[in-house]
């Protein structure tokens, strides 16, 4: 699982880990950990890393922090197992997040934190 930020850095995940090199560079640094495993690494631009993280509890959204250094979970995590993976909705009328999570055995669900 890899992705590039605008500036052409490559990051990957390993295990629970995400690691980064900068273009014609052999060496790669760690940039952070989370607990659970990846299911999807989205990078914008350097450091604006975006994670979905499954774990026993369920799945959610992770994001880089760069005064943390650290990934912070961004709103609340979707509390059920099976699910695969974390995707936006449209918002909600009152301008609430919503997401769509597709589980095992096709379900999907809705969820508005």
């Amino acid at each position: 699982m890899f992705d590039r930020d605008s500036v052409g850095d490559l990051y990957v995940v390993e295990g629970n880990e995400v690691k980064k090199r900068a273009p014609g560079s052999t060496t790669w640094a760690t940039v952070g950990s989370v607990d659970g495993w990846v299911s999807r690494i989205r990078v914008y631009g350097p450091d604006e890393i975006e994670l979905v993280v499954r774990s026993e509890e369920g799945i959610a959204r992770y994001r880089w922090d760069s005064d943390r250094r650290a990934f912070s979970l961004q709103g609340k995590g979707l509390g059920f197992s099976g699910a695969n993976d974390l995707v936006h909705g449209e918002s909600t009328s009152a301008g609430g997040a919503t997401y769509w999570s597709p589980g095992s055995g096709g379900a999907v669900l809705h969820f508005e934190p």
